[in-house]
């Protein structure tokens, strides 16, 4: 719960940095560049391996009508992976080339 309470709170300054930059204000860069650090490491090097790897497998072991609650949280996963992608392939065209 943690973490994904810190990760919601990363996505919020993410949100908050976009809606200043939408309305004309400046953007911390030191603040953007750590934001966009750890939606990049953090949860694909470490949060989802140790749920995906250790959580879900020992509650599948113990429970095995979890599968399908924990194939949908799997999915979710996934689904959060595919929207880094963008986000990054956002920011590349973004960058600071463009």
């Amino acid at each position: 719960q943690r973490e994904h309470g810190n990760i919601d709170t990363v996505l919020l300054l993410l949100r908050r940095c976009a809606a200043e930059a939408a309305d004309g204000g400046a953007i911390d860069a030191g603040l953007f560049a750590a934001i966009i650090d750890y939606i990049k490491s953090f949860p694909r090097s470490i949060h989802h391996p140790k749920i995906e790897c250790h959580i879900f497998a020992a509650l599948e072991c113990r429970d095995p009508s979890l599968a399908l609650l924990l194939s949908f949280l799997r999915y979710e996963n996934e689904m959060g992976r595919a929207l880094r992608a963008g986000l990054e392939e956002v920011l590349a065209f973004c960058g600071p080339d463009r």
